[in-house]
């Protein structure tokens, strides 16, 4: 399936497609980046991530849902950030796994990360009307010593 074609398709919702192992269910998602240049006369360039604010409240968050039966890890991930951010782009390699409970429910999910270089924003989106999305700078430094500490994400290095 293209995942282009999902813009016009509205967000997909239930659990009875979802994949489990041994009781968690299996999320995933995508942390979309890009490099922009400082400033035109500069060849000095930034990184920047895109988070999406939560539907339930007003913190910010990576991308991430249900992976589900009907699909492979990477359209998932591709499919739920198109949903909930609105981009498109060119799925990396998975840089992380991690076990997390959910803070509604007394369940545990299964998690994995990609990074997506994104190439395109788009204006109409199947959650544009419940979501909002900034783009952040990193600074490098203090990203990677920040990251070192986060084995979930170290463990595929």
């Amino acid at each position: 399936m293209q995942i282009k074609k999902l813009v016009s398709l509205p967000s997909r919702t239930g659990r009875h497609l979802q994949r489990y192992n041994q009781g968690c269910r299996l999320v995933v998602g995508c942390i979309p980046y890009r490099i922009r240049k400082t400033n035109k006369s500069s060849p000095n360039e930034e990184l920047e991530v895109l988070l999406i604010s939560s539907q339930k409240n007003s913190s910010m968050m990576f991308p991430k849902g249900g992976w589900e039966i009907d699909e492979d890890i990477e359209l998932a991930a591709s499919r739920e950030t198109l949903e909930e951010a609105g981009v498109i782009g060119s799925l990396g390699g998975k840089l992380g796994e991690w076990i997390f409970k959910s803070k509604r429910q007394e369940k545990f999910h299964e998690g994995s990360m990609f990074s997506l270089l994104v190439t395109e924003e788009l204006d109409v989106w199947p959650e544009k009307n419940v979501r909002q999305r900034k783009w952040v700078c990193l600074n490098i430094e203090l990203s990677i010593h920040r990251l070192s500490r986060h084995k979930c994400l170290m463990q595929s290095c």
